[in-house]
């Protein structure tokens, strides 16, 4: 499992950061800690995308 650390950073750098794991990635799971509403709405949006 990766883990982005993305607590204390505005959007759109946690979408970002989550972005370049999940293309670094093959398989497995990716855990992501924000600390801001916003940053769960936009991630919540990126993986809806992605599915």
């Amino acid at each position: 499992m990766e883990r982005v650390d993305a607590r204390g950073k505005t959007c759109p750098l946690p979408v970002i950061e989550t972005k370049k794991v999940l293309e670094s990635m093959t398989e497995g799971t990716v855990e992501v800690l924000v600390d801001n509403a916003i940053a769960v709405q936009n991630l919540c949006k990126m993986a809806e995308q992605k599915k």
